[in-house]
């Protein structure tokens, strides 16, 4: 009798797996988010290139010394200025960063700017 009082304790096989793949597929999140916003543009840019590239953002002296930058034709990838959402096919020759560059959104020239 003991023995089967044990076994209704336990969960079902199905009930096991969906539980097993749902901490296994959590492992390793926060649901704890960052408040307030970065100081600086350094920070936002850092914090940017860590979601899509492994590659570092050029320093903030090359960024902007107003020498050789660019806009060249490339493949289609986000644009890494912060806060902006766009897509986009230019990148800098230099930097080797995709920006937006258009009628309605000028990340190239801000980028080298700030």
């Amino acid at each position: 009798m003991e023995r089967n009082h044990h076994k209704k304790n336990l969960p079902t096989m199905s009930q096991f797996r969906d539980e097993l793949a749902f901490v296994l597929c959590n492992k390793g999140t926060s649901k704890e988010t960052k408040r307030g916003r970065p100081s600086t543009l350094e920070d936002e840019l850092q914090s940017k290139r860590k979601k899509a590239s492994p590659a570092p953002p050029p320093p903030k002296d090359i960024r902007t010394d107003g020498a050789e930058h660019w806009p060249t034709v490339g493949g289609s990838l986000w644009c890494k200025y912060p806060k902006c959402k766009g897509y986009s096919t230019i990148s800098c020759s230099k930097c080797g960063v995709n920006l937006c560059l258009n009628k309605n959104n000028n990340c190239f020239v801000n980028y080298h700017k700030e």
